[in-house]
């Protein structure tokens, strides 16, 4: 007989670490603005404003997992309002999920809401506006 851990399915993709990197501190902000030169480099930043309690902001995660594997020259972001006031205050963040586009440390594209066609379009489009961005 086997167990029920045996006969579970897990999908691959669960099986990876997640390559969007939460932070939950001032400094690991500081530190990320830093560590990418995201002022001075030619990379995008997508920036994830979400709150634990917020069912859209959870729903939301395995597909922006999918575009951090899929778009892996972009830095995926997650910030939890409710830990992280003053960042959320710094970027106006009024509504979760709330996904800020950076390029160069400022500001390209905002995204309100967990329309994932909608952020996924906004994506290919960005980086296709952006055509210097590093690969």
């Amino acid at each position: 007989m086997g167990s029920i851990l045996s006969s579970t399915k897990i999908p691959p993709n669960k099986l990876e670490k997640s390559r969007v990197t939460e932070i939950s501190q001032n400094y690991d902000w500081k530190v990320f603005r830093n560590s990418e030169s995201i002022e001075a480099s030619h990379r995008l930043s997508v920036v994830v404003f979400c709150a634990s309690w917020c069912a859209p902001s959870r729903g939301l995660e395995p597909e922006l997992d999918n575009l951090a594997s899929e778009y892996t020259h972009i830095s995926f972001i997650k910030i939890d309002v409710d830990t992280l006031k003053s960042l959320a205050n710094h970027f106006k963040v009024e509504a979760m999920p709330t996904l800020v586009v950076l390029y160069q440390g400022k500001e390209v594209k905002r995204i309100v809401g967990a329309k994932i066609d909608v952020i996924k379009d906004t994506i290919k489009k960005v980086v296709e506006d952006y055509p210097s961005v590093t690969i």
